[in-house]
């Protein structure tokens, strides 16, 4: 017979006989124990209380007469004396409550049964802990391809760079409504900065820890959208993943979706995606359980959504159920004061990530204010980057950048005249002069740095702490203004 491991004792002499008896009564769960004959030896008093028959009478029982006399349908304790082996299986009592019971022999040296340890629990119990572990490998699973997802994903710029009141305004109002869980709708030209209204907004949410999807409608094809969507279970279709994938709605439960380009979807996922908007339940391909999701929808677009729906090309349904709080960024021209704190934020990064020292001329500066910027921020972005990376000399001015045709062709500068034409608004009116905007921003910027200076009394670490930019930059500033 197997020998009580030498580890026991050095538990202490507080586990004595009455300390385990009490432990095998407040276990979760019914023990039973009986000898190589069936003679019950021990119940707990889960065991006694499901059987419907007091302690004491069950000890003076044999595990047959509990079969016999009806006290359940089946006894894997008397299956694992015959057998020799653990025996796992179902039984119900005879109030009609089913189990599972584990039944283990301990045999001694010539083989025969001298215990049996019996554990049983009721079946309901053991499919709630069974699906509690399955809902916990599928978050599990969750995170893995949002973490996947997102990563693949382009980060948008977490810090709003915006001095325009239009702007201020907006962020302002964005702050506001983040706090809802209402849909939000984000308009304007491609490149204005939506992807960048939208993280400000979930940063600024009851949700913000909480998972943050984006999805470009317009990248994904077609055939796949509904897959990316709400996923799929194991072999709903060839070339599937054989454990299934979880869908954009999924990944993101409890937190923010973010649609892109959503005037991209086609009117079949359209509708889908409505039922999914006014019922926060779906259906993963291939599967017939309903999946429910909470999500804070924010959609982006930059088409007129309500010419599609003339055209037939969108549901007006869909259209109001996304446009709950509409947000319109106005694009770069017509909020010309954010064009000199973005370039100068993109020149930063620029520089700090390769390790240069270059700054802009005030002839440079005064040309990005007065170009128009059809491809806004993001084309603003791109040509700091181009121009900073394409110049060999630390200050870059209008007179090195006119020897290179490539910024001509790519600005649209006239060779003999680098100055655009000022522009005018569609209505005819005249617009800002960019001049005027560079000059006050630029006064604005020069005494801000002279009153962070004067505040911490000439010490430059303090200031450019207190002016929220780098060293260099504050460094850069004051040679730009002769400080």
């Amino acid at each position: 017979m197997k020998q009580i491991p030498n580890y026991i004792p050095t538990i202490g002499p507080a586990l004595n006989a009455e300390t385990l008896l009490w432990i095998l009564d407040h276990m979760y769960g019914n023990i039973f124990i009986t000898n190589g004959e069936g003679k019950i030896l021990f119940v707990n008093e889960n065991t006694a209380t499901v059987l419907g028959v007091s302690r004491e009478k069950l000890l003076t029982m044999n595990a047959t007469e509990n079969l016999a006399g009806g006290l359940m349908s089946r006894s894997t304790t008397l299956e694992a004396i015959q057998q020799k082996k653990t025996i796992i299986g179902g039984f119900c009592t005879r109030g009609g409550v089913e189990y599972i019971s584990t039944s283990t022999p301990l045999l001694d040296d010539a083989g025969n049964v001298q215990l049996v340890l019996t554990y049983s629990q009721e079946k309901s119990s053991i499919h709630a802990l069974t699906d509690a572990v399955e809902q916990e490998r599928k978050t599990a699973e969750n995170y893995k391809y949002a973490l996947q997802y997102t990563a693949s994903a382009k980060a948008g710029q977490k810090t709003p760079i915006v001095e325009s009141a239009k702007m201020k305004e907006l962020f302002s109002f964005a702050k506001h409504i983040a706090k809802t869980d209402s849909a939000v709708l984000i308009s304007g030209e491609s490149g204005s900065g939506k992807e960048v209204l939208a993280s400000y907004i979930k940063e600024n949410s009851s949700r913000k820890d909480e998972p943050y999807i984006q999805v470009n409608c317009a990248a994904i094809p077609p055939n796949l959208m509904e897959s990316e969507f709400f996923g799929y279970v194991a072999g709903a279709f060839t070339g599937a993943n054989q454990k299934g994938k979880p869908g954009v709605f999924e990944m993101a439960n409890h937190g923010t979706l973010f649609l892109d380009e959503v005037g991209e979807l086609p009117l079949d996922l359209q509708g889908k995606l409505l039922r999914v908007l006014e019922t926060s339940e779906f259906y993963r391909i291939g599967s017939t359980k309903v999946t429910r999701t909470d999500v804070r929808l924010i959609a982006a677009t930059n088409k007129d959504l309500l010419r599609q729906i003339q055209e037939g090309k969108f549901r007006e349904d869909l259209y109001y159920r996304i446009n709950v709080i509409p947000c319109y960024i106005p694009p770069l021209r017509e909020r010309r004061e954010d064009i000199l704190p973005l370039a100068e934020f993109f020149l930063e990064a620029c520089t700090k990530r390769y390790g240069l020292t270059h700054r802009f001329a005030p002839d440079l500066l005064q040309v990005l204010m007065d170009y128009p910027w059809p491809g806004n921020v993001r084309e603003l972005r791109n040509a700091v980057e181009r121009i900073t990376l394409s110049s060999t000399e630390s200050v870059i001015t209008m007179d090195s950048l006119r020897q290179n045709p490539f910024f001509a062709e790519f600005l649209g500068w006239n060779a003999k005249d680098a100055r655009l034409p000022r522009q005018t608004d569609t209505d005819g009116s005249r617009r800002v002069d960019g001049s005027a905007v560079g000059q006050s921003y630029q006064e604005l910027e020069r005494q801000r740095v002279l009153d962070a200076l004067l505040a911490t009394n000439g010490n430059k670490s303090k200031a450019a702490k207190l002016l929220g930019v780098s060293a260099g930059k504050l460094y850069r500033l004051m040679d730009r203004y002769g400080i």
